[in-house]
């Protein structure tokens, strides 16, 4: 029988995307095995019919799926879950959309226990469960798609530059560093925020609302912008997020202003040291001289490139993740 891979997602958006579905079709084709999808809890009396090589899951922390561990890790003790974080769940910003209770984070913590493996999208957040559960974790770094790349498109002469920024509410903490950028700068630049719009920000900016994860990147390049933003306020949570939107953007030919903590560091984007007004104006003027922009929107597309998870090297650190062996 044909080797099986199951991939659980906590949905098939952009956390589910990236986390389980794409390197987890990407590893499936790549050793011979086929891959079952599905963001719903089996029956445990299911499990035993496919004859599964391997399940790979994340954001365990509802009561039902705990429940749901205990009864299948009962049933088929030997076969390995590989539970994936990228994310602090435990320690969001306070004002955050995203905010788990006490009970489900204590929910969260009694599920891993069923976990054979831990798969972090960072060092930092390798490092945190480390803290948290005395545990390793595979450091597999979020990649994108070839297919995604698009070529690194010119401003044309006199046209404003445009400045897109593109994310959800559970951002709204890191956005407020810029709405006093995006107030001062609404006749000399061309906002666009691609999905949530911070209230004060609501009729002086071009709103894109979100899209399905398959027409994401699309609709993004989409809006024609020549710049990206990725202001991130510096505490626990965001150090222990991934450069995913640096990815993104960069796949998309567009150079980065971004804020200087650990996710971004290695980023060729401009990096801002203090979430100060006159720091991100200042980035903003840099970006206004086309040759200058030309040349990081390069160097950002690289770095991106270099994430490419059709890349036989990139292949292999995911099939390490998920324990394969080379032959």
């Amino acid at each position: 029988m044909k080797n099986l891979t199951m991939l659980m997602p906590a949905d098939p958006r952009g956390c589910g995307f990236y986390r389980i579905l794409q390197p987890g079709r990407a590893f499936a084709k790549s050793i011979g095995s086929k891959a079952i999808e599905t963001c719903h809890m089996p029956r445990a009396e299911e499990w035993g019919r496919y004859k599964f090589d391997l399940v790979l899951t994340q954001r365990q922390f509802e009561v039902n799926q705990y429940r749901h561990w205990c009864e299948y890790s009962a049933r088929h003790p030997d076969l390995p879950i590989y539970m994936d974080f990228d994310d602090l769940l435990w320690a969001p910003h306070p004002g955050s959309t995203f905010n788990l209770s006490r009970d489900r984070v204590q929910c969260m913590d009694q599920t891993v226990q069923f976990a054979h493996h831990l798969v972090a999208s960072t060092q930092d957040m390798a490092d945190a469960l480390w803290e948290r559960y005395r545990r390793d974790a595979f450091v597999l770094p979020n990649m994108i798609s070839e297919r995604e790349f698009r070529p690194v498109r010119a401003r044309e002469n006199g046209k404003k530059l445009r400045v897109i920024w593109a994310g959800g509410n559970t951002h709204a903490p890191d956005l407020h560093q810029i709405i006093p950028v995006v107030q001062s700068t609404t006749t000399k630049y061309e906002w666009v925020f691609f999905g949530f719009v911070p209230d004060a920000l609501k009729g002086i900016v071009k709103v894109a609302p979100e899209t399905e994860m398959k027409d994401y990147l699309r609709s993004v390049h989409a809006q024609g912008a020549h710049v990206g933003i990725a202001p991130l306020l510096d505490i626990p949570f965001n150090r222990c997020k991934s450069h995913l939107k640096i990815l993104e953007y960069g796949a998309l030919g567009l150079p980065t202003i971004a804020t200087d903590i650990a996710p971004y560091k290695d980023s060729p984007g401009i990096l801002i040291k203090k979430p100060r007004v006159s720091d991100w104006l200042r980035a903003l003027s840099v970006m206004e001289d086309e040759n200058t922009r030309m040349e990081i929107a390069d160097k950002c597309q690289e770095y991106s490139r270099s994430y490419c998870i059709e890349r036989p090297e990139n292949i292999s650190i995911i099939q390490q993740a998920y324990g394969h062996k080379a032959a």
